[in-house]
Parts: C-alpha cells; sequence; structure tokens
C-alpha cells in the first residue's frame, strides 16, 4: 500500500522561452519571471520579488502544512506528503499550474501527480512519471485563428495590452504601448510587464533584487545590469548596455554542470535504505540548495574577476541562474574568461559547499551515502559570439549545443582516464569551454558550424581550425588547454605582432592550401630573420598544442583518432573581439 504522495513540476526549454523574440528587456522580464517560479525554501527576501510557490503555499493556508520538499529550486519542484494528505498535492498541483500559466504565458512546464511506497520508490519513479506526462502539452492561450493579430517577433496571438488578466498595476509604469500599435502576445507583455516591476522594486529595495541581487559580489552591490542594447530605442529610466566603442559584440554564455544526473541517482539509491522519509526529503533539499548556493557564488567571482563597471553599469546581462545553470550576456572582450573564471570558482564553490552535505550523508546514510556525493563538482560552458543586432533567441540554442560538445567531451575524456587507469567509476571530468564567433548565418547547432565552417577536406585529409572544446581545469591529455590558447592570443595580440600575413594564411586555406602553406613558410621566413624573439614566442605558444617547432604549418598531429586541428583561428577570434591581454593586464583587475 503506498505511504507516500508525490508531485514533481518542471520548466522545459528555459533558455528558449526567455530569449524569444530576441530583444534584451524581453529577455530580462523572461529572465525574472522563470527565476521566481520556485525559490529556495529560506531563502530570505527583503525585496518584492516574485516567488511563485510560495505565494501558492501561503494561499493554500493550513492546508500546506503537511507538505515537505525535496527540491524547490532551478524552474523545478519535487513535493511529498504522507498518502493521507495527497488532497494536499492535489490543491498545490491546481493552483502551481494555473499560476505558472497567468505569470509566465508560453512556458512549458510537465508535471505529474503519483503515489510511492517509501522515499526511495517515489524518487526512483520521479523521471518515468514526468516522462509520461510529456505528452500533455499545454496549448499556448489565446489561440491564433486566420484574422487573429499576430506578434512579429515570436509569432504568437496579440493580446490587448489593457487587459483586466495582466492585472494593471504594472502597465502604468512599464512602458509598454497600451495604444496597440505595437503587437504584443500574452508571454511578451507578461515580460514587459516584469521589467517594469522589476525596476519599481529595484527603487523601493535602494538597490538590484532577485536574480541580479544575488550575482553582484559584495564589493559592487551599489552595481546594476542593463536592460537595453540600444540607447536609441530605450524608455526613459532604463539601463543601455555599455559596450566598448564601435564593437557590438556580445557572448552568450551558457554553462551546466558535469554529471548532476548521475550523483542525483546515485544519492537516491542511496536513500532507499533511509526509513524517515522526511529526513530523506530534508537531505535532498540541502543538497540542492548547497549546489544553487555555490553557483551563485562562482558567479560573482566571475563577475569580480573579470567584469568592471562602466559608471556603475556592468558589461552583462544574466539571464539564467538556479541549479547548477548559468546563462548570461556578457560584452564580447569580456565573455570567454568570464566563462572560464567561472567554471574555475565553481569547481571551487562547490568543493566548499559540499563538504558539509557530505557529513550530513554520513550521519544520515553512513558511508554508501556520502560516497555518492562528490567532494565537488565541474561543467562545461558554450560561448557564442555575435554582433547585438544578430536574433540572440537564434545564439541561444547555438550556445546550449557548445556547451554539450564540451560536456560530451569532458565525459569521455574521464571514461578514457578510468580505462586506462583500470578504475571502476570515472572521476570527475575536466571543466571545458567551446566557443564560436559568428561571422556567417547563424547555425542552431554547433555540429553544422563544425563541419560546414571549420572543417577543411574529408577523410583522411580532413583539417579542422579550431581546437574546441579547451579544458579549463582538470586534466585530460586530448584535449587542449584554455591557458595555452590565451597565451597564444597574448603573443598575437601584442603591439608591432604581424598578424596580417597570418590572417590572409587562414583565409587561403579552403581556396587555395598549397599556396597557403608557401606563404606561411615565407612568414616564418621574414620573422626569423627581423623578429626572432617574437617568432621565438610564436613557436613556443605553438608547442602547447602538440606543433612542433619549426613546422611547415602550425596544425599539430590529430588527437584522439580526431583530425589535425590548428589553434590559430580560436586565437585571432580572441584578439578580434578585444579581450584583453594577460600581458598587458600584468595582474590587474580587468578594465
Amino acid at each position: 500500500m503506498p505511504t507516500l504522495a508525490v508531485y514533481a513540476f518542471e520548466a522545459k526549454a528555459i533558455q528558449a522561452w526567455i530569449t524569444a523574440g530576441g530583444r534584451l528587456r524581453d529577455m530580462v522580464g523572461g529572465s525574472r519571471l522563470v527565476d521566481g517560479l520556485c525559490r529556495p525554501e529560506g531563502d530570505a527576501q527583503e525585496d518584492e520579488t516574485l516567488d511563485l510557490l510560495s505565494d501558492v503555499l501561503w494561499r493554500m493556508g493550513d492546508d500546506a502544512a503537511p507538505i515537505r520538499f525535496a527540491r524547490r529550486a532551478g524552474g523545478a519542484v519535487t513535493a511529498l506528503v504522507e498518502a493521507d494528505h495527497r488532497p494536499a498535492l492535489e490543491r498545490l498541483r491546481a493552483l502551481l499550474t494555473l499560476a505558472v500559466q497567468v505569470e509566465a504565458p508560453g512556458l512549458p512546464f510537465i508535471d505529474a501527480l503519483y503515489d510511492a511506497d517509501g522515499l526511495g520508490d517515489a524518487l526512483a519513479e520521479r523521471p518515468g512519471a514526468l516522462a509520461a506526462a510529456r505528452a500533455r502539452v499545454a496549448r499556448p492561450a489565446p489561440r491564433a485563428t486566420p484574422f487573429t493579430r499576430l506578434s512579429p517577433r515570436t509569432g504568437g496571438a496579440a493580446v490587448p495590452p489593457g487587459a483586466d488578466f495582466f492585472r494593471g498595476d504594472g502597465l502604468a509604469v512599464a512602458g509598454v504601448d497600451v495604444t496597440g500599435e505595437e503587437a504584443l502576445d500574452a508571454g511578451t507583455l507578461a515580460r514587459r510587464v516584469a521589467v517594469a516591476r522589476a525596476r519599481r522594486d529595484g527603487k523601493r529595495a535602494g538597490g538590484a533584487v532577485g536574480l541580479e541581487r544575488r550575482m553582484l559580489p559584495p564589493a559592487l552591490a551599489d552595481c546594476v545590469f542593463p536592460t537595453e542594447m540600444d540607447a536609441a530605442e530605450a524608455p526613459r529610466g532604463a539601463v543601455v548596455f555599455p559596450f566598448s566603442g564601435e564593437d557590438r559584440t556580445v557572448g552568450l554564455v551558457h554553462a551546466d554542470g558535469n554529471r548532476l544526473g548521475e550523483t542525483l541517482i546515485a544519492v537516491q539509491s542511496a536513500l532507499a535504505a533511509v526509513a524517515d522519509a522526511d529526513a530523506g526529503a530534508g537531505f535532498l533539499l540541502a543538497l540542492s540548495n548547497a549546489i544553487g548556493t555555490a553557483t551563485a557564488l562562482a558567479a560573482q567571482d566571475a563577475v569580480w574577476e573579470t567584469l568592471s563597471p562602466v559608471g556603475h553599469v556592468l558589461p552583462a546581462r544574466p539571464l539564467v541562474l538556479g541549479g547548477d545553470d548559468l546563462t548570461i550576456l556578457v560584452r564580447g572582450d569580456c565573455a570567454v574568461d568570464f566563462a572560464a573564471a567561472y567554471l574555475r570558482a565553481f569547481e571551487t564553490r562547490t568543493r566548499e559547499a559540499l563538504a558539509p552535505v557530505r557529513e550530513r550523508a554520513r550521519a544520515l546514510g553512513g558511508a554508501a551515502l556520502e560516497a555518492a556525493v562528490p567532494a565537488a563538482l565541474s561543467a562545461g560552458a558554450g560561448i557564442v559570439l555575435v554582433n547585438a543586432n544578430h536574433p540572440l533567441d537564434q545564439a541561444g540554442d547555438l550556445s546550449e549545443s557548445l556547451t554539450k560538445f564540451a560536456k560530451g567531451a569532458a565525459k569521455r575524456a574521464a571514461e578514457k582516464a578510468a580505462a586506462g587507469a583500470q578504475a571502476g567509476r570515472p572521476g570527475a571530468p575536466p571543466a571545458t569551454l567551446a566557443f564560436h564567433r559568428v561571422t556567417t548565418a547563424l547555425a542552431d547547432a554547433y555540429g553544422e558550424a563544425l563541419e560546414g565552417e571549420l572543417t577543411l577536406g574529408r577523410g583522411a585529409d580532413a583539417r579542422r581550425l579550431t581546437c574546441n572544446p579547451y579544458v579549463v581545469s582538470g586534466e585530460a591529455r586530448d584535449m587542449a588547454s584554455f591557458d595555452a590558447l590565451a597565451e597564444l592570443a597574448d603573443v598575437i595580440a601584442t603591439e608591432g605582432f604581424p598578424r596580417g600575413p597570418l590572417r590572409r594564411y587562414l583565409g587561403a586555406l579552403a581556396a587555395t592550401p598549397f599556396q597557403a602553406r608557401l606563404d606561411y613558410r615565407r612568414w616564418r621566413e621574414i620573422m626569423e630573420a627581423r623578429a626572432g624573439r617574437w617568432l621565438d614566442d610564436f613557436d613556443r605558444a605553438l608547442a602547447a598544442f602538440g606543433v612542433p617547432k619549426g613546422a611547415e604549418e602550425p596544425f599539430p598531429p590529430g588527437r584522439d583518432g580526431g583530425p589535425p586541428a590548428t589553434p590559430l583561428l580560436d586565437a585571432f577570434a580572441l584578439v578580434q573581439i578585444g579581450r584583453r591581454s594577460r600581458r598587458s593586464a600584468s595582474g590587474e583587475k580587468a578594465a
């Protein structure tokens, strides 16, 4: 006979929903709405930011008393009650799903309510219950007809901006067009109102609120993040993105933890032996909160290390910060270094945050539960470098694809290392990043760009113009080091270094490879005669990738059975986006 009732909820396609339409102000609103779906329990909020789950529980009154949570962060909820209190979860489900559709119209989600015999059974059945719920797709409302006016940015059915459905208190301060001249669908209108409320809440709180507040290190607490890309289109009171000169390159960074799913499965399996369901659920909640706290602190560390405010405006805009996920828009010259700093800090912060969780695990479930909780986590990141005028919703798809590419390579490296050492369970994957500078049509998946733009020749003659992904921390023999790439970029960026011939060499590789090889050889001869010190630095930087000194071309032997790949184009990408050389920085904080 079932002893527990379980309710599981997950928001899906979060990044795609946030970036829909491609306009920064709408992304800011979508980010705020998603961030406010479910905050961690005990997350004190001195401001008036949205906390949808807490609002629902408050409205339930005493009916919410029996509910215990195993997770409530990152757009996901797992709630448990004893079987006799199942009606409490039924009411929670009815109110939460309604509230999500009202506050965040069009946001996809799945949920399931099911019975279980104990905590282990409850956790084991969760994935299957949610998978079955995927067939129940919520239709966006209102539905479009042949006579419906559509939003040109999203294709959704336009709604009257003054509808009571959206509570008029936000419209007066939102800068929302209430004349009907701009056709907005329900989701976009909700985002615009959310931006206005965030601005209002920030004024009342005297500083940043919600997601923005969690991103700011204490020393930069008075700073703000931008809400608009273009000053000409910005409403009064909006904060405009501080670009560097005429360069409008931005980097969309998406980072995701490695093997968190495997960790949760191992923890849930060990918890099956714990008889106290409340204690087990409390442990899972503590684990989730610890990872979320570590993610936020790692983001703060990266902000402090790589971003400097222009006035009081930081050159970045956070979009997602929850669980082990981070998505942030960063000015192009800072984006790749921000991602690298975040990956290093994530490993450090998770090590600190998980230490007390491991102690609690040993007290609750013995050595088996403690062993299921890793000492630290690593992460992978994908960065899309694109002009701010490009569709940022498409850049979001590409950044997720880059992240999967980087994490996949890290997982294979960890498995290969474990096989070589004849170890049982693979160790932690190294922290890796992959980036792509968009210079042609924006691809939806990195595989398309890798094969179509960055691979020359086919079969045994194939060569690649990128060494993606790069290892930021940890060991992986068959992967290139990000520190080595940064050193190569610093050499090329040295004032007076003759970059023109190298750039022409890269441009000619596809059309005239034989002539390109001759030109590269000639460039080396001239450098050796006139600038031997620079050539030595250049060769030393290439040697870190396995390129022999004096090689006819800057291609090392292929790694792990792959084609030969040069880091030269990646290094030029870092130089061209204006990344500050570490040589010129001399150890100071980035400008």
